[in-house]
């Protein structure tokens, strides 16, 4: 059984193991977020055994260029035909 602790949104264990943390970056370019999700395998996978489920992982995005590389780029003779990318990932 995981708890949380206050001021975190991690989760511990009764004996007051870190089964979770949480990373996020956003700078000062709101343009530029990261986030990541850790979680301490051999708890993760114990419940999920436990409670005869699986874990499917998702993992999408989208990349696209700055606005002073798209003026440069879209003004010119240069222009992409698709100015930006998305990903995705699914694993069962």
């Amino acid at each position: 059984e995981l708890i949380g602790q206050p001021q975190t949104f991690d989760l511990f264990t009764k004996d007051g193991r870190q089964a979770t943390f949480d990373i996020s970056d956003q700078s000062s370019d709101y343009n530029n977020h990261q986030s990541i999700f850790y979680f301490k395998e051999d708890l993760l996978i114990r419940y999920l055994k436990k409670n005869e489920l699986s874990l499917i992982w998702a993992m999408w995005g989208e990349r696209e260029y700055s606005s002073d590389q798209v003026d440069k780029l879209f003004h010119g003779p240069d222009r992409p035909e698709q100015p930006y990318a998305v990903f995705n990932f699914v694993k069962q």
